[in-house]
């Protein structure tokens, strides 16, 4: 099994203050999410391999970030697959980032997320971001607001960055099942449906598991945890739960996500 989101953070506080980590607000069981402790956790259910990043505030910060994540994978590089972190609304900036992340540092894919990072999924310059990942063939993987049910979603105050209604935007640029829609981020939506990207079962229910391996097809929805956001055991649970299928649910809970990487 596969799980392909999470976020870890480094032992030590100080360097997690480095890397964006608030540590007067942090909570979730984000100062938990030590690579040891999420590797023993791995072991504990079964898991193969963990897709982890840390999400940045800036472009100075994206680059301690990601040579901290490569450093770990160097550390477990059979169980842990390290994807860039980049800020989006400093495009020129972001560019440099992904490429020496990339390139250098041998990170393999990329996180974005809109609503931490205050940029719309229509933004110009994220779009041309996008543009560069597809020439590169890069997985791709961004927030998008959670998908609870058909017709609903969940909403806050930074919802508008983050709106499924803005995919078919970035479907012009990249639309490959290496881009992963987290949280089933507008599985539902027709245009959206009708394209080739990925979902992500973070945090979505059993029944909306069910239903978009029924709508898009199982070979299109992927497990992942948003570790330590909710729990991966509880998340793993919710798919063995799903009335999907035996084949279904080795493909979603690591199947599919093998198969993209190697392409």
């Amino acid at each position: 099994m596969i799980d392909c989101h999470a976020t870890i953070v480094p032992e030590d506080l100080e360097e997690a203050r480095k890397l964006g980590v608030n540590l007067n607000r942090a909570g979730g069981g984000i100062l938990e999410a030590t690579p040891a402790k999420f590797i023993a956790q791995m072991d504990g259910l079964g898991l193969r391999a963990s897709v982890v990043w840390r999400v940045a505030k800036d472009n100075q910060t994206a680059r301690l970030a990601n040579e901290w994540i490569a450093s770990v994978v160097r550390q477990y590089p059979d169980r842990l697959i390290g994807f860039a972190s980049v800020y989006p609304p400093d495009y020129e900036g972001a560019i440099r980032e992904l490429e020496w992340a990339i390139g250098y540092l041998g990170l393999v894919g990329l996180k974005v997320h809109p609503k931490n990072q205050r940029f719309p999924i229509n933004d110009p310059g994220f779009l041309k971001l996008a543009g560069r990942a597809a020439e590169e063939r890069l997985p791709l993987v961004l927030h998008v607001n959670m998908t609870l049910l058909p017709g609903e979603a969940v909403r806050d105050e930074l919802s508008d960055f983050a709106e499924a209604s803005l995919l078919p935007c970035l479907l012009d640029v990249y639309d490959s099942p290496k881009v992963m829609s987290a949280h089933m981020g507008g599985v539902f939506l027709e245009a959206v449906a009708a394209s080739k990207i990925s979902f992500q079962t973070t945090g979505a229910s059993q029944e909306v598991i069910e239903e978009a391996c029924r709508r898009v097809g199982h070979q299109r929805v992927l497990f992942g945890s948003d570790y330590p956001g909710f729990s991966v055991e509880e998340e793993l649970e919710r798919v063995r739960a799903a009335a999907i299928g035996e084949t279904a649910k080795g493909d979603v809970l690591g199947d599919n996500f093998a198969r993209l990487l190697s392409h």
